[in-house]
């Protein structure tokens, strides 16, 4: 098991390692202590040795959290058509069941997305 200071390293080193410029994290909302953490580190990262480090990671806070009366999750990701072909990290909690449960219905959103609208654009460019 990873020390928390461990992981965000881990993380930043294997984001670093491809030669891709951007990448998205994305984050759950009670992640957001831990996602300004790798941004920082990430932005020291590549400033202070450049000639590695080629990777711009952005936090993107596309995915409204929010509830229904009920209590049930009503979740809108935003900017999905923005997220084709980007490389993103999602950072998750698993502290309880509900937030686990809203966490993977935006894993398994984000496919379905991207999909439709990558088949929607190849229908209407031809």
């Amino acid at each position: 098991m990873f020390s928390r200071g461990g992981a965000v390293r881990s993380l930043i080193d294997l984001v670093m390692q491809h030669t891709k410029n951007e990448v998205w994290l994305v984050s759950h909302s009670s992640m957001d202590h831990l996602a300004e953490k790798i941004i920082e580190r990430c932005h020291l990262a590549r400033t202070n040795e450049s000639q590695h480090f080629r990777r711009n990671v952005i936090w993107k806070r596309i995915v409204r959290w929010d509830h229904f009366a009920d209590g049930f999750p009503n979740i809108f990701i935003d900017d999905v058509k923005e997220m084709a072909g980007k490389d993103v990290m999602f950072l998750a909690s698993f502290h309880s069941p509900a937030v686990i449960f809203e966490q993977m219905s935006v894993l398994f959103a984000i496919p379905r997305y991207v999909n439709i609208l990558k088949t929607d654009f190849n229908n209407t460019s031809q």
